[in-house]
């Protein structure tokens, strides 16, 4: 990827995040529902790493993680791109003293800091990043002995055909009715979201088992992934799990000297 391509991802990502950000929860249940709530909750608990301990929460947002991070008692430092999404974010845990806040990209702050993590969190982040590899070595390189790796809501490589794809724009269909009850659709229609160069990598594709690949390499020990599917209503939720492949995929990776297959 060059340089020119990696600007235009990141730039679109500044732009939609200072757009969507006072509405990102309200229109994005996909991502926050009591399904999501409890797959995190399942995967932190299989965090040897006990609280207290220093975690970080890359592409924090608006605090989905960082919610539960602070409730298990971590010494947490959260990071984004987007001042406006952290924004919200403070608002919700500024009175919290365990919690840091920083607006910056995820490689450069890799880059300019020397910290150790017992706990690397990304939720919904790895697909908006330029070079996702090489953050991920970079994320990797900065976790304690024993450390732990957790990337949570991301797309598979499944690609919808157009039956799935009809559905889809009823599920959204169908969830702009929520909003319209809700006084939220005129602030989304007024916000004009445009997801084409910031989710570059589920328009170009996305590959989750080049992830694993450089997991094994890095002699990253995976506790466990699962592979679902997610849509923004119930009902469409639930059709998508009867008919059609998984089109989302959580995971828990543990820094080892040698990794095992103990993948569940």
């Amino acid at each position: 990827m060059n340089n020119n391509t990696k600007q235009n991802i990141i730039s679109a990502n500044l732009e939609l995040h200072s757009k969507e950000a006072v509405i990102y929860d309200q229109i994005h249940p996909e991502l926050t529902n009591c399904e999501e709530s409890g797959r995190l909750d399942n995967l932190l608990s299989l965090v040897e790493n006990c609280a207290p301990a220093e975690a970080l929460d890359i592409g924090a947002g608006t605090g989905f993680v960082t919610q539960k991070l602070l409730k298990l008692g971590y010494s947490l430092t959260a990071i984004d791109l987007s001042q406006e999404m952290l924004d919200v974010l403070k608002q919700k845990f500024s009175a919290n003293e365990k919690l840091s806040v920083q607006t910056i990209d995820a490689d450069s702050f890799l880059a300019s800091t020397q910290n150790k993590f017992a706990l690397i969190t990304c939720s919904s982040v790895l697909h908006h990043l330029p070079d996702y590899t090489e953050t991920i070595k970079n994320m990797i390189s900065h976790l304690e002995p024993n450390g732990c790796l957790l990337f949570f809501h991301e797309p598979t490589s499944h690609k919808a055909g157009g039956f799935e794809n009809f559905l889809r724009k009823i599920d959204y269909k169908l969830y702009r009715i929520v909003l319209l009850l809700k006084n939220i659709l005129p602030k989304l229609k007024f916000a004009n979201l445009n997801y084409e160069m910031a989710d570059y990598h589920v328009t170009h594709g996305f590959d989750e088992e080049k992830i694993l690949e450089i997991l094994k390499q890095e002699k990253m020990n995976i506790i466990k992934i699962e592979r679902y599917v997610t849509a923004q209503t119930w009902t469409m939720r639930l059709i998508f799990k009867l008919f059609f492949p998984a089109s989302t995929w959580s995971l828990l990776a543990q820094k080892f000297d040698t990794p095992s297959d103990t993948a569940q």
